[in-house]
């Protein structure tokens, strides 16, 4: 589809991909980040924000990073200041010369199903000043390390086995 395609792309525009994203649980796009890194050593900075890496929203997201972790693709999470509901919302990936952006999570239905804008600009100067805001967000962010993704691992797994516990037994008919 074009919104995978495109990300895929972005891949290709130099040595150093970075991306801002609330959601990521899109595995053609992560394999796509994978291989590329693997094959022509492009190196991603994957910024997430801080409440949605500790609680997932996406049922895949916490396989798809660990994925990402062990291949070694940089992570760090964000928490903004403020109350409420303060998040880290964009949805960015950025390399040398363009940029991907729009209201579309990197999630396998944000990417096929939603009715979502995604936008592709080729713009040097563009792609320079979303970078500094990425290089800005990501010195004051929490890097994902092996012992945080563990944790959420556990999380999931007893979430998990607890919602099954609560299911009701049916009675066997005879």
């Amino acid at each position: 589809s074009f919104p995978t395609r495109r990300s895929s792309d972005l891949m290709r525009s130099g040595t150093t991909v970075l991306g801002i994203q609330y959601c990521f649980d899109h595995p053609a796009i992560a394999n796509a980040i994978i291989c590329k890194g693997r094959d022509q050593r492009v190196k991603t900075k994957l910024l997430m924000d801080h409440a949605q890496f500790e609680g997932p929203s996406c049922t895949a997201q916490t396989e798809t990073l660990r994925d990402l972790f062990d291949w070694g693709c940089e992570m760090r999470t964000y928490k903004p200041s403020g109350g409420g509901f303060a998040c880290l919302h964009a949805k960015v990936w950025i390399g040398e010369d363009e940029y991907t952006t729009g209201s579309v999570n990197t999630t396998k239905s944000g990417m096929s199903t939603n009715k979502e804008i995604l936008l592709h600009a080729k713009s040097a100067i563009g792609a320079q000043q979303l970078r500094g805001w990425h290089e800005e967000l990501w010195s004051a962010a929490s890097p994902i390390t092996e012992e945080r993704l563990r944790k959420i691992e556990e999380k999931k797994k007893t979430k998990r086995s607890q919602s099954l516990s609560r299911r009701p037994l049916r009675d066997e008919e005879d």
